[in-house]
């Protein structure tokens, strides 16, 4: 069962010590381990919540806006390898994450590692657009409907 709540530093240190191979290699890039990258994340979101899957911490994710209207915001996430036997039930959340976010902004947007082809399949089918590669990444955005 997938429930949320309001994010930890527990959680942080809690997933983050447990990233997929892809998070943490996107973390890497930026030169942070797992941990710092979501307490940096979340000390930068308007707020930041807990997926937790029967209980247990499977990621923290939030949105941090982006300019000074509150018009566009950049949606992060960073996962544990529980959500790969949740992906149905993951993706699902994702979406229900887009709706939510869509109330308070206009335009969602951010960067994906170009080696994260799951996350990159995921935003695809969120119906996230993407530029052109650019020193591993690409930038993805997508508008409200």
């Amino acid at each position: 069962m997938l429930t949320i709540r309001p994010a930890t530093l527990e959680d942080a240190r809690y997933v983050g010590e447990r990233l997929r191979v892809g998070d943490a290699a996107e973390c890497a890039m930026f030169g942070l381990d797992g941990v710092r990258a979501i307490e940096e994340s979340i000390a930068a979101s308007m707020s930041a919540e807990c997926l937790l899957i029967d209980g247990v911490p499977a990621a923290v994710f939030g949105m941090v806006m982006k300019d000074l209207m509150g018009t566009t915001g950049a949606l992060w996430i960073l996962t544990t390898d529980a959500i790969e036997s949740n992906r149905i039930a993951y993706a699902r959340f994702a979406r229900r994450q887009l709706e939510r976010a869509f109330v308070l902004v206009d335009r969602l947007e951010n960067i994906v590692d170009v080696r994260y082809t799951r996350a990159m399949a995921l935003l695809e089918w969120l119906g996230f657009e993407f530029g052109p590669e650019h020193n591993g990444v690409r930038a993805f955005w997508k508008d409200k409907n």
